[in-house]
């Protein structure tokens, strides 16, 4: 509740010093562009030079009242897509993310930063209200940066990250390429107490878990553009591996309580991807993409107790095929007509088995293979009448086609039109208050279709049958421009979700009950569901706010927070409740400093604690993650080297697990809580010394 009232207090005292200030003067030496009546605002690179940035992600970072959105891992380009464009275009890939993207461009390279509000006729937005626009300077040298890092974490062992990037102008011919090699300690895990609860709260069994895990990642990233038949090509590739291993020790005073769980996994994702674009006379404009990505994935999981030994094996293999073509029509100079056709083809093919000393356990949707044809058109109009108006508005229309063999058969097909008005005023360059209303579909996550989980944590079954999620939202937003650099925002939404996706129990066919159509208790599994409609509102306030006028110089503090209340209706307990997996509130709080004497940085974050529950048709999980505070320091004594050091998680935060088990089952007939159980590790600090140096 502290953390809540901080950032409310901090933003009404902002909003009320940014009510008293007049329309804004012009921006002093090193400000932001704010040209009245424009939803354009352009940040240079002398906007950010008291913070020393090294790349175009630290410059995105320290945007006023922007947050980054690097786009979901769902399928096709369009639903994908991020809040930041790179010199007016989005990426040809989708396993390489933004912030990775952004992260290889030198702060040097970076010409300047436009930020639009509520769309721009010429400009694609992709749906999002808000994005960011990376413009690079015209550079034919050869720039090489280098970074390596090592990190000594909670269990005193040492990781390491190598990171080498390039890029080359060759005439007209631009040459991109990346190597990042590292290591690192999964932050859920670590040392700590176990504890069983009666439904009374007496404490009926007390151990301790030692709980250690550790990833890695190496990654090659590839690109070439060059001029094509009168437009732009640009053809990128990418490798990563992704191995992972932990050990999980339940370590009880009682011999036959103990426990241990050894847990592998590894994924791998190879991708390609093309774009083209050009102009074809002076109002047309076309865009092509394509793209193929093809990963497999595979765990082992092994949970050993005196007496019985358990195993859970997944394999899987997962392809994506897409192709998009856009036109853009400049039909006046304040009306842009844009039109659009995707087809995507995405296929999973999963098995799994499960053993309890060595005989066979049924789990649903084990063993099947899930095909997706699914394929998009939209038209989309932006019309700005005034320059303190812009109006957007546009229908895309959604058709798929699921098919499921081995343990589940079934083939569906949806049709879901998807209309979409946008209404932006800003009266001045100070102010801008926008309003959106759009039908929104939730792409279906090829997750949900096939079995998962651990063995501890327990497992999910698939469910290839899902429709998917459906709301309407509206949502209004107020953003205000003040001082030098500070910014509030208020952002209010309203969700009415149709088919909503949540958990419920399924099990497989031959465990219904004969006559009944209901699951066999015994062989009954949590799986995604849908369970009908639902409801969702958010609200979220954020403050950038330049220190200077508050005796802290060339400080910036940055609040960000988000209240969210959901409500669906139990399948098991037929009674409203919150939505599995949703923060009701999340919140982040950033403070950096420039040192130009020292030329230096100083940094701290806090991200306050969060609360997560899960309910599941014979249990509730919760995750409560306490507070994580990391702070850095990092000296530039030249544009091309930094040196920084960096303490994480210095409040030694702890992940809360708890598991409330009912008897037999979560259900309006009488399922009561039979125990709980908690589980309690805690993630200590880690130290990180990293050196980046850039040639070029």
């Amino acid at each position: 509740m502290q953390h809540r009232l901080l950032i409310v207090a901090a933003l009404a005292a902002a909003g009320a010093a940014g009510a008293a200030l007049a329309a804004p003067e012009a921006a002093p030496q090193g400000g932001p562009a704010q040209p009245a009546n424009s939803g354009v605002t352009s940040y240079p690179p002398s906007f950010f030079a008291t913070f020393r940035p090294n790349t175009a992600l630290d410059m995105v970072n320290d945007l006023p009242g922007f947050s980054l959105d690097t786009g979901g891992g769902v399928r096709g380009f369009g639903g994908a897509a991020g809040n930041v464009l790179i010199d007016g275009d989005r990426p040809a890939t989708k396993s390489d993310s933004l912030d990775a993207i952004l992260q290889r461009i030198p702060a040097g390279s970076v010409e300047r930063i436009d930020v639009i509000r509520g769309g721009a006729p010429g400009m694609d937005m992709r749906g999002k209200t808000v994005i960011a626009n990376v413009i690079r300077k015209l550079d034919t040298r050869l720039h090489l940066t280098t970074a390596l890092q090592g990190t000594l974490d909670y269990n005193g062992h040492v990781d390491y990250g190598l990171r080498v990037e390039g890029a080359r102008q060759v005439g007209k011919l631009a040459l991109e390429g990346s190597l990042l090699l590292g290591t690192g300690a999964d932050d859920g895990a670590g040392n700590g107490p176990h504890r069983i609860f009666a439904p009374n709260g007496q404490l009926q069994e007390e151990d301790t878990i030692r709980y250690f895990g550790d990833g890695g990642q190496d990654k090659a990233t590839a690109a070439v553009e060059a001029p094509l038949l009168g437009g732009k090509l640009r053809l990128e590739g990418s490798y990563q591996h992704s191995p992972y291993f932990s050990r999980n020790d339940d370590l009880s005073p009682d011999p036959a309580n103990l426990q241990s769980e050894i847990f592998t996994q590894r994924q791998d994702t190879g991708e390609v991807g093309l774009r083209y674009s050009r102009r074809i006379g002076a109002k047309l404009g076309l865009e092509l993409y394509a793209l193929q990505q093809l990963s497999r994935f595979g765990e082992v999981d092994d949970l050993a107790d005196p007496g019985d030994v358990s195993t859970f094996v997944l394999g899987k293999h997962q392809g994506e095929s897409i192709g998009r073509g856009e036109v853009t029509f400049d039909a006046l100079p304040n009306l842009t007509l844009e039109g659009a056709l995707e087809g995507d083809f995405n296929f999973v093919v999963s098995h799994t088995v499960e053993t309890d000393n060595g005989a066979p356990e049924v789990v649903p949707a084990a063993n099947v293979r899930v095909s997706e044809r699914r394929g998009e058109a939209f038209v989309d109009a932006t019309w700005q009448p005034w320059r303190t108006l812009t109006v957007e508005g546009g229908l895309r229309v959604e058709a798929s086609n699921l098919v499921s063999t081995g343990d589940v058969l079934s083939s569906q097909t949806f049709i879901f039109p998807k209309p979409r008005a946008v209404v932006t005023w800003a009266p001045n360059g100070a102010n801008q208050l926008q309003l959106r209303v759009e039908r929104e579909v939730t792409q279906l996550d090829f997750n949900y279709f096939t079995a998962s989980g651990t063995l501890v944590g327990g497992e999910r079954a698939g469910n290839p049958t899902l429709t998917p999620q459906q709301d309407w939202v509206i949502e209004a937003s107020y953003d205000r421009h003040f001082w030098k650099g500070g910014d509030i925002g208020l952002i209010a939404r309203r969700y009415w979700l149709q088919d909503a996706i949540d958990y419920a129990g399924v099990c497989a066919p031959a465990d219904l009950l004969p006559g009944t159509g209901l699951c066999d208790p015994a062989a009954e599994f949590p799986g995604p569901s849908n369970i009908g409609d639902g409801s969702r509102e958010e609200l979220s306030a954020s403050l950038t706010l330049p220190t200077d006028r508050l005796m802290l110089k060339n400080g910036q503090l940055i609040l960000r927070a988000t209240w969210r209340h959901s409500q669906v209706i139990d399948p098991a307990t037929h009674q409203p409740r919150e939505i599995s997996g949703l923060h009701p509130v999340d919140s982040e709080i950033h403070f950096t400093q420039g040192l130009p004497k020292l030329k230096s940085t100083w940094t701290i974050d806090v991200i306050p604690a969060w609360r997560q529950s899960e309910y599941l048709f014979s249990e509730v999980d919760t995750q409560r993650l306490g507070v994580w505070i990391d702070a850095y320091f990092e000296y530039k004594p030249r544009p091309d080297l930094s040196i920084k050091i960096e303490g994480d998680n210095l409040a030694t935060h702890g992940l809360e697990q708890i598991r409330a088990f009912y008897d037999p089952f979560r259900d309006v007939n009488g399922g009561v809580l039979n125990s709980i159980d908690n589980r309690s590790p805690r993630f200590g600090p880690e130290l990180t010394i990293r050196v980046r140096k850039t040639f070029g």
